[in-house]
């Protein structure tokens, strides 16, 4: 991780904003996970896959560079071609963990995706049309202001893997990686690892100005970005679960549960035919006690 003389290197500022930011965009997505809107089949992974790609969405308007051991610098396009993703593509947690899984059986480097995709990468299992195992996983905290306790913020995984980047050092890889053979537009790829493979990404100075503002929340540049990016995800939305659950609670017990939580979500879940996490009932008891508050 290096740059010359008035250029920071993209490691530095994404250190900077996930210590920043990483609280905010845990607590946007908790709530995104629960809401009617969200479809997991088109999420783009945990609040640090989100947080990651806002980022890097923000460096695109920061005309990128690559810096040279002699000093040298050489500006480069992020992306290929106007909204066609370039050095910093992503792939969707679903095909990553198809990909790496087959990388790990039928690659000889298995080293290649902790060094690619950093050690905080873990395969995601959970199905496309499962939107409760991205609940469960990252539950919405009690705590709405201020720093999230370290064991909330600890827990959370990168689920996505980055084709043409080193995660953490965002240095551009040195070989195409093993699942990088199945992304879209590979001929650019190759071409642009071929020639820049190793190099460290960077900044100017120059175009820093307002990013002590964008950390300190004085701007909300980032709250646009993150609510476009909910927004474009969010689709037509998805059939909740809720009233089927709140009506199949006040059938099996009208007058309260006394019963653990997980006894009472299965119970509910062989009444109804399907699997109900604890998280979703007890959203549907929440929105039991609105509206008796709404009638009183």
């Amino acid at each position: 991780m290096f740059a010359p003389v008035d250029y920071t290197p993209l490691a530095s500022l994404w250190d900077q904003f996930l210590d920043a930011k990483l609280d905010a965009f845990y607590r946007s997505l908790s709530a995104y996970y629960i809401s009617d809107g969200f479809v997991p089949a088109l999420v783009r992974g945990s609040p640090l896959d989100v947080a990651e790609y806002v980022f890097l969405k923000l460096m695109c308007k920061y005309e990128t560079h690559v810096a040279f051991l002699n000093g040298n610098i050489l500006r480069f396009h992020s992306r290929f071609e106007d909204r066609i993703s370039g050095v910093f593509t992503q792939m969707s947690p679903y095909s990553s963990a198809m990909y790496s899984a087959a990388t790990r059986l039928e690659h000889d480097n298995h080293d290649e995706i902790e060094q690619v995709a950093g050690c905080y990468f873990k395969e995601w299992h959970g199905e496309p049309g499962d939107g409760e195992e991205w609940a469960d996983t990252y539950p919405v905290s009690k705590i709405e202001s201020g720093r999230l306790p370290d064991k909330t913020t600890a827990k959370v995984r990168f689920h996505s893997l980055p084709i043409c980047f080193e995660r953490d050092r965002f240095n551009i890889v040195k070989e195409l990686p093993y699942w990088g053979r199945f992304a879209p537009h590979l001929g650019d790829i190759k071409f642009l690892i071929k020639n820049l493979g190793g190099r460290p990404i960077c900044v100017s100075n120059d175009k820093l100005v307002g990013w002590e503002k964008i950390l300190s929340g004085e701007t909300h540049t980032l709250d646009v970005d993150l609510a476009q990016m909910l927004v474009t995800t969010a689709g037509v939305g998805r059939p909740t679960k809720i009233p089927a659950v709140i009506k199949a609670y006040k059938f099996i017990y009208p007058d309260g549960h006394s019963c653990g939580w997980k006894e009472a979500a299965n119970r509910i879940g062989l009444e109804l035919g399907e699997p109900i996490s604890q998280q979703t009932l007890k959203r549907a008891l929440a929105k039991i006690e609105d509206i008796a508050s709404d009638v009183e």
